[in-house]
């Protein structure tokens, strides 16, 4: 028997709820087999003592570029020790471990005085990360296992508050997933810094186009980069333009000791972090800038040539 045609109002109907169909299915399995694209939702960083391993996205002036690792331990000295906390500031001292006898290569001492085989690099896999203007896929070998970008990226990567996602899954061990966003390019206001003691610092840097809720705001004042055992400062704050790092703790900072070439960094970033059988592994997208500052009664030097008459240039590379 011949079926009657269908009319040209019914197949139109048909023709759209076949369409509906097929994109809510879709829909359905795109939510199903790609969970990845879940932006990020919070800032979470790793403890440093149980940090083994960081991917990041880096925007600079002058390139963007990813790059990371993992090792299969945590490194001793990459464990601060807090001397003193005010607000949200730490006075932080980078340890110093001696053991004896001394360690031999591949060794590291760590704060019980023994020596230690130093963490391997991690094989992760392929490392992928998405949400940039290019997807950049990663691969690292043996033995230092580290990832980073091939070729050049677009400058800049990504666009401001673009969900950005680092795909380890590739990882047969340890496989994870970590979130970014990317954030604006960091540009400080303050014109100079003079440091001196019980006095406070202001700094003040311009807000981002595209205000992100999961990002912060790291301020690092170092006066002893060259020393035997450097501290600094470390303040983490939100995103707000400005702070003050407290005049007493700058004081704490300069009775520590002070060298040559002192520093104030600012770093504006997302956080994302995951525990791996190793320890935490930490992603961020992240844009920094380091800053010389100026401290009373010190006078950073190479050389002799840079002392006055009658100074020379100490091993600390400050004149006296």
């Amino acid at each position: 028997m011949r079926m009657k045609p269908l009319s040209k109002a019914l197949q139109r109907s048909l023709i759209s709820i076949a369409v509906a169909a097929f994109f809510t299915t879709c829909d359905g399995e795109d939510e199903d087999s790609d969970a990845n694209n879940d932006p990020l939702s919070e800032y979470n960083a790793c403890d440093p003592a149980l940090k083994v391993g960081a991917f990041r996205v880096d925007l600079t002036e002058s390139y963007t570029g990813v790059q990371g690792r993992v090792l299969d331990g945590v490194v001793p000295t990459d464990i601060p020790n807090i001397v003193e906390e005010m607000g949200a500031c730490r006075l932080l001292e980078q340890p110093n471990y001696i053991c004896d006898p001394a360690c031999e290569a591949g060794e590291v001492c760590n704060s019980q005085g023994m020596c230690i085989p130093y963490p391997a690099g991690r094989d992760m896999g392929t490392v992928t990360v998405t949400g940039m203007k290019t997807t950049v896929t990663m691969s690292a070998t043996a033995p230092t296992f580290f990832y980073t970008n091939p070729g050049s990226l677009p400058h800049p990567g990504y666009a401001e508050g673009a969900n950005i996602t680092l795909d380890a899954t590739g990882s047969e061990e340890d496989p994870f997933v970590l979130r970014g966003q990317g954030v604006g390019f960091l540009s400080i206001l303050t014109e100079s810094f003079y440091i001196k003691k019980d006095t406070p610092i202001e700094v003040a840097w311009a807000l981002p186009a595209v205000p992100l809720g999961t990002a912060r705001v790291r301020i690092t004042l170092n006066l002893n980069n060259h020393g035997v055992s450097p501290k600094r400062i470390q303040c983490d704050t939100a995103d707000t333009g400005s702070f003050s790092i407290p005049g007493d703790l700058i004081t704490r900072l300069i009775d520590q000791g002070l060298s040559g070439f002192p520093t104030i960094g600012l770093s504006r970033h997302t956080a994302d972090a995951t525990q791996i059988a190793p320890g935490c592994v930490e992603f961020l997208v992240v844009s920094e800038l380091s800053l010389p500052v100026e401290v009373e009664g010190v006078i950073s030097c190479t050389d002799d040539g840079d002392c006055p008459q009658g100074q020379t240039c100490k091993d600390d590379l400050t004149c006296g």
